[in-house]
């Protein structure tokens, strides 16, 4: 525990070098994928969410909630498989893997990998935002906006998207410190280097001070993902904030 405080997480076997160096160089590919995906799923479930939402027992809420099951129920090497052959190996659009060394490339290189993170989590955001805009259409401040005559945009985005929000950034949060943990497999089937795939080869070579030193960095990020969903949830919620003071 002594050499832990003081930075020293063993010397790797195979890499002949600290085991804490080579872990912190796959940080930075780590990070941008995670960022990347979680990037995609706002973008792709926070609409469909709403939409679903507005729409509620209409054709686009049934739409958008069989393609919420489907993404649920597929998993997600085999998604990234089948993006891989569709647009690496038959369209030749996109990279079949790597990371690129500019952040054009970044972009371009960890796309399919980061599309198959969000086609994953996509879902859950869309299910939690789905029944928390439901539920906050029926609360007393919407009906009062309304009353007062505001535009139909300004009572969405300020009295019902906000608080709708809360809930889904806590299912998002949990998701996130999951998947630090969870790339793994994607970075495998898509040669990315990251922290996934450095400790997938020192499980194989046996290479047990990197493994250390991968699943602190691993632990340390979960647990910044957390501090930061808390603070988060309280810049949403004012009645969070009031709470923690208490």
């Amino acid at each position: 525990m002594a050499q832990v405080f003081q930075g020293d997480l063993g010397y790797s076997y195979f890499y002949r070098q600290p085991a804490l160096n080579i872990v912190l160089e796959r940080v930075p590919p780590e990070l941008f994928l995670i960022g990347y995906g979680v990037t995609l799923t706002i973008l792709i479930g926070v609409p469909l969410g709403v939409i679903a939402a507005l729409r509620q027992e209409r054709l686009a809420d049934h739409l958008t909630r069989a393609l919420m099951v489907f993404g649920l129920s597929l998993p997600s090497y085999w998604v990234g498989i089948i993006l891989l052959l569709v647009f690496g190996l038959w369209l030749r659009v996109l990279p079949v893997g790597g990371y690129g060394t500019t952040f054009l490339d970044h972009l371009r290189s960890l796309f399919l990998p980061a599309l198959t993170i969000a086609l994953g989590m996509a879902p859950l955001v869309i299910r939690a935002l789905r029944a928390s805009v439901i539920e906050t259409l029926q609360a007393d401040h919407v009906d009062m906006a309304r009353s007062k005559g505001l535009p139909r945009s300004t009572v969405l985005l300020r009295h019902v998207l906000r608080p709708a929000l809360i809930p889904t950034v806590t299912v998002l949060g949990v998701n996130i410190g999951l998947l630090v943990g969870g790339t793994l497999i994607i970075e495998s089937v898509f040669a990315v280097p990251g922290l996934g795939q450095l400790m997938v080869m020192a499980v194989s070579s046996r290479d047990f001070p990197v493994v250390q030193a991968a699943t602190v960095v691993f632990a340390a990020l979960v647990v910044l993902v957390n501090l930061l969903t808390d603070v988060l949830v309280a810049y949403l919620d004012p009645r969070a904030r009031l709470a923690m003071r208490a």
